[in-house]
């Protein structure tokens, strides 16, 4: 029994004595400004053991629904960062769609203002548009194939 209450006295005096030297706040409570330090007397009590214990207890619990927090945080971290990228890759695919359908639009629309100038630019832009439109449509299966194969 006296390891025991040894055991205990070392994790008290482990505990910090003011809350303010972690920099957590703690709630006012009554007997809060005592002296802390116990004394083997102390420990014999049956009463600051079952006191003891419950601190242990409470700490215990805290400690379990923290770890349990950050697990959830890792994972929603990693959630979050696969999601940043597959975003970076849309406005990237979007950027191209937009720049194709641009330059495709603009040569077919300078090939009917001048046809003299040639079919070269009317093959251009008829390719660009198309081009853009191709990878639209694989771009928006893809997507689709990977909601259908997503595991949680």
């Amino acid at each position: 029994m006296s390891n025991e209450l040894k055991q205990a006295s070392a994790i008290v005096d482990s505990l910090p004595a003011d809350a303010s030297q972690k920099g957590v706040k703690q709630e006012s409570k009554p007997l809060s400004g005592l002296n802390r330090q116990l004394t083997e007397d102390d420990l014999k009590s049956p009463g600051v053991r079952k006191l003891l214990l419950g601190q242990l207890d409470e700490y215990e619990t805290c400690k379990n629904k923290l770890s349990e927090t950050m697990e959830i945080f890792h994972i929603k971290d990693k959630e979050t960062a696969v999601l940043s990228e597959k975003l970076k890759s849309y406005v990237c695919f979007d950027w191209i769609y937009t720049c194709l359908l641009s330059v495709g639009s603009i040569l077919v629309g300078y090939y009917a203002s001048q046809p003299s100038q040639g079919l070269i630019l009317l093959g251009l832009g008829i390719g660009s548009l198309l081009f853009a439109f191709y990878l639209k449509y694989k771009n928006s299966h893809e997507s689709k194939n990977d909601k259908n194969t997503r595991v949680w």
